[in-house]
């Protein structure tokens, strides 16, 4: 394992990553800075040492138990709200049937377990008619219902 320095508070993938955390940590009274931008995250290949990663360092020692605490509440809390919350309602653009998911596919794309299409999940757009009673008829118990228009199965535009 590579050694850090004392005031290394979060190592990223990438400078994108590190840009942010140390901005975030800005915003909340901890001035923090990128590390190793000149050198594209260090001259020691990471074959030899392992990964160096993009060291984002607060300009305060004094600073870095506030800063890690901050971090881990901040990650703590952003799995919480991947995880909880309601499930999530979407309609298929594909075959046109409604799924749910569990809250933390919200914002993803995901396979619709019907047609197997690809499904925006969190979509509103997409979520508004899941259950929309005068919305279009589902397959029933009875099997697929027929299009009134051109009397095959599958999704027509009218009720039969």
């Amino acid at each position: 394992m590579p050694y850090r320095d004392p005031r290394c508070v979060f190592v990223a993938n990438d400078f994108g990553q590190a840009d942010v955390v140390a901005g975030w940590l800005g915003g909340r009274g901890i001035p923090a800075r990128v590390m190793n931008q000149a050198t594209h995250g260090g001259l020691v290949s990471p074959l030899l040492t392992g990964a160096v990663g993009v060291e984002v360092w607060v300009v305060d020692p004094a600073q870095a138990a506030e800063a890690v605490r901050l971090l881990g509440e901040h990650a703590v809390a952003q799995v919480a709200r991947e995880r909880t919350g309601p499930p999530v309602d979407a309609v298929c653009e594909e075959c046109g049937r409604p799924s749910t998911f569990p809250a933390r596919y919200r914002g993803t794309v995901q396979d619709c377990p019907h047609c197997a299409a690809f499904l925006d999940v969190g979509d509103p757009e997409a979520a508004e008619g899941a259950h929309d009673p005068d919305g279009p008829e589902r397959d029933g118990p009875g099997g697929p219902r027929t299009d009134a228009i051109t009397d095959k199965g599958g999704w027509g535009l009218t009720k039969p």
